[in-house]
């Protein structure tokens, strides 16, 4: 796998992604600002833009670590057994293997930056715009789209 830049220096402004790109995932916006086809499959990085109350369910990547580095808000963080506040500014870990959740405890929107190495996770979050059936996500197709990015969700 090359790590190469496939695309040449950009620059993209808050909220605006790769070619005008913005998913809808589980409640969260997520905007591509380095996608994986920028960097021969290496790595992408993402921007997620929570809402009050808003987060993920607990989860396991099996091939990429996530690093997030929050922005603004505030997020409560789990990573295996340790559960941390992530004010703006802080900055966690996540290696594969190991199951992790975020949520939004605040009163306000919340922004992070996701790193995710390999890349290929942003192609996941782009396969999840055709599992939107009457404007929710039908969670058995998006179960079947993470089988395929060796993404689990876990209790």
């Amino acid at each position: 796998m090359t790590t190469e830049n496939r695309s040449g220096p950009f620059i993209l402004p808050p909220g605006k992604g790769r070619g005008g790109k913005a998913w809808h995932v589980l409640g969260d916006t997520v905007t591509p600002k380095i996608a994986s086809e920028d960097t021969g499959g290496g790595y992408c990085v993402l921007e997620l833009i929570t809402p009050p109350g808003g987060g993920t369910p607990m989860h396991v990547h099996h091939r990429e670590d996530e690093s997030f580095y929050v922005l603004e808000g505030e997020f409560t963080v789990q990573v295996g057994g340790h559960v941390q506040r992530a004010a703006a500014g802080s900055f966690v870990f996540g290696p594969r293997e190991i199951p992790h959740r975020y949520e939004n405890r605040g009163q306000t929107t919340a922004r992070m930056l996701v790193l995710a190495e390999p890349g290929g996770i942003d192609r996941m979050f782009e396969e999840f715009q055709g599992a939107i059936v009457a404007g929710r996500p039908d969670m058995d197709r998006i179960g079947e789209i993470c089988r395929r990015y060796e993404v689990e969700f876990v209790t």
